[in-house]
């Protein structure tokens, strides 16, 4: 919850010459993570601030959109050929991290399916290498968290445990559609 991400951000600030709490500042805001964020910006500074959010957020990029032909007249299941009109839009520059995600599984107490613990890639669960084995559900359970973070509205909509639909006009973060 948001009370143990702040109690763990103060605990890594405290490392560093000058430490002053956050936990008193921000205790009874409505929404302090994006408070935290630019406290902690401002108490580490710009620079080594970029580094730990590319470390541990996905770096976006902008898209331009435009109109493409899509589908395939082989292919039952791609035809029809048909035209799709994209808008702008933002995606991760790279693929999301181990790192990254496990800071999500470490926010929300979740735990890697077992599955994942029997199968690991070649590569090990480590750091920057990109995070396999995650299905639909669990991706958007990241992205929800990522836009709880940020100060945003969530995308997906889950009645308790169940995923239920997907809030069209919310300005979270999402994962991309098929065309983008």
């Amino acid at each position: 919850n948001e009370s143990q991400q702040i109690i763990y951000a103060d605990s890594l600030l405290s490392l560093l010459p000058g430490y002053k709490p956050l936990a008193g500042e921000l205790r009874g805001k409505s929404s302090p993570l994006p408070q935290l964020r630019e406290e902690i910006r401002k108490r580490i500074g710009d620079a080594l601030f970029k580094s730990w959010e590319n470390r541990y957020y996905p770096e976006m990029v902008s898209v331009e959109g435009g109109t493409f032909w899509m589908g395939d007249s082989i292919q039952e299941d791609e035809s029809p050929i048909h035209q799709v009109q994209l808008e702008d839009f933002e995606i991760g520059k790279y693929e999301l991290t181990v790192f990254q995600y496990e800071l999500f599984l470490k926010s929300t107490g979740a735990k890697l399916k077992e599955v994942n613990d029997a199968n690991p890639p070649s590569w090990g669960w480590k750091g920057d290498h990109p995070m396999v084995y995650i299905n639909w559900y669990d991706a958007t359970k990241y992205a929800n968290w990522l836009s709880r973070r940020n100060g945003l509205e969530e995308v997906y909509i889950y009645n308790g445990p169940e995923f239920d639909s997907i809030k069209d006009d919310a300005n979270g973060y999402r994962l991309p559609t098929e065309a983008e």
